[in-house]
């Protein structure tokens, strides 16, 4: 029989629910805060990390047919990003796509290559949102 997990990592809280071949077999959900306060919008990585395996302790201690998962796709807010040290130490909080930090290095970015540049290499139109420009 086939285990499958699948983990959401949101802006509010995560997100994991295991199926076996017949359906859900487990589900569980914790929270935590974003910070939210004058254009910032982040959250603190070592939250969420500690929030996910939480998850993973609590659906496992209720399940034990849910340890032999066989593969567990994970799903994340879009453009965020954590910066690390070269030990894979957090270093700051992650900046949200909805953290409006990124102006200047956007326009930055624009005026060096050029928005048609960048539209070529990206698909997409330079923008604040985009973790490169925080």
């Amino acid at each position: 029989m086939t285990i499958l997990g699948g983990l959401d990592l949101g802006t509010s809280g995560c997100k994991l629910s295991v199926y076996d071949d017949g359906g859900l077999i487990a589900r569980a959900r914790a929270a935590y805060p974003a910070t939210r306060s004058g254009g910032r919008h982040s959250l603190d990585a070592n939250a969420v990390w500690r929030a996910a395996k939480s998850l993973f302790r609590e659906v496992i201690g209720n399940n034990r047919r849910v340890a032999a998962m066989e593969a567990v796709s994970v799903s994340s807010f879009g453009e965020a990003g954590v910066p690390l040290d070269a030990r894979g130490m957090v270093l700051g909080e992650s900046a949200l796509f909805s953290d409006a930090r990124g102006g200047e290095e956007a326009a930055g970015i624009a005026e060096k290559l050029g928005d048609d540049r960048i539209r070529f290499l990206c698909g997409v139109a330079p923008h604040p949102m985009y973790t490169v420009c925080k």
